[in-house]
């Protein structure tokens, strides 16, 4: 049996839920999916696969093509901003061919073009899918285990620099808040998304910031010093896992280690409401010395790999849009779905 839903289908999340709870996760839940259609990316869909082996899942973000002089209509999918790919009850590998080779009948008979998968750090699940599909490592993230108490993830897990920059932070004397204001976080994202001269894909609509903060297992720490906020980050979770998913900060604070404040008060947010990691994601880019990734494993020495998935269903019609899209801009290569601003 193979299904499609939409997030309007109650039965997404009971099919979500089918899984062990180590396979489950926000990055797979409606309510996360329909934040993207919200943030007009298309049209967020669920692939199920059902046998008597097990469950298959696979949600993904449906975007039509335009712009284009096609005959008919053709669409792309990939993975919401954060992580996912398909994943499964069962490990067995017959399965994987069967859920495989279902959606791939979907997907040609569907008119989709390309498919770009993020699969998930902690559910290393990037070995699942393997026809003609590239799958590469894209960077190293960074994960914190919360089932310690809080001492012992200070003592064993946070680095000496992460350690002195924590006590550092502490000695200013930050007011600490978890009120969602919806216009104070989006600017601070904002601002520091121009500081860090971040592409496109890394902005969303306020219709976005507003639903966020209604999704289940949203959490936001506020690092509030001089009555201002100096930092914000949204943290959302479900199951076993809590993701750093969003960050801002104020640049006139950059010197008292509130980005230390955030993450350890997260650490605190997790452990309280049982949580068994923190996964703090990658840097900005691949590279050991990124600021970001150099930052993120004073926390923790527990790193995961994420890898990301490539692949073209209609060769002929990719051919056609990679060489308009470059005809068009004067690129000499392009983003793999940078043709559907995706």
């Amino acid at each position: 049996m193979r299904k499609i839903l939409g997030t309007n289908d109650d039965a997404w999340d009971r099919w979500v839920r089918e899984l062990p709870e180590s396979k489950r996760d926000i990055y797979y839940m409606s309510d996360y999916y329909r934040l993207h259609e919200l943030n007009g990316e298309g049209e967020a869909c669920l692939f199920v696969y059902e046998t008597g082996g097990g469950v298959g899942i696979y949600p993904f973000m449906k975007k039509r093509i335009r712009g284009y002089p096609l005959e008919g209509e053709y669409y792309d999918i990939q993975t919401a901003y954060g992580y996912g790919g398909p994943t499964a009850t069962s490990e067995s590998r017959s399965f994987w061919e069967g859920f495989e080779s279902a959606f791939l009948d979907y997907a040609k008979s569907s008119a989709i073009v390309a498919e770009f998968v993020r699969f998930h750090p902690l559910l290393r699940n990037h070995g699942g899918f393997i026809e003609q599909i590239q799958v590469e490592k894209n960077r190293t993230t960074v994960v914190i285990d919360v089932r310690e108490e809080e001492d012992a993830i200070f003592a064993r897990q946070v680095d000496g620099r992460g350690r002195r920059a924590i006590r550092k932070a502490y000695k200013a004397s930050p007011r600490v808040s978890y009120d969602y204001d919806v216009d104070v976080f989006s600017k601070l994202y904002e601002s520091t998304m121009r500081d860090n001269n971040a592409s496109e894909y890394y902005y969303f609509s306020s219709e976005y910031f507003a639903h966020l903060g209604k999704i289940k297992g949203f959490n936001v720490v506020n690092v509030i010093l001089d009555e201002q906020v100096a930092a914000s980050g949204i943290f959302i979770g479900h199951g076993m896992y809590c993701h750093y998913h969003l960050y801002g900060r104020d640049k006139a604070f950059s010197g008292v280690c509130v980005g230390h404040n955030t993450i350890w008060e997260a650490v605190k947010i997790a452990r309280g409401k049982g949580y068994s990691f923190l996964h703090l994601g990658g840097g900005r880019t691949n590279e050991p010395s990124d600021s970001l990734f150099v930052f993120k494993k004073q926390f923790s020495r527990d790193f995961r790999d994420f890898y990301i998935g490539k692949r073209v269903l209609n060769e002929k019609v990719y051919s056609y849009l990679i060489e308009e899209w470059r005809r068009r801009t004067g690129a000499s290569s392009a983003i793999f779905l940078a043709y559907n601003g995706m």
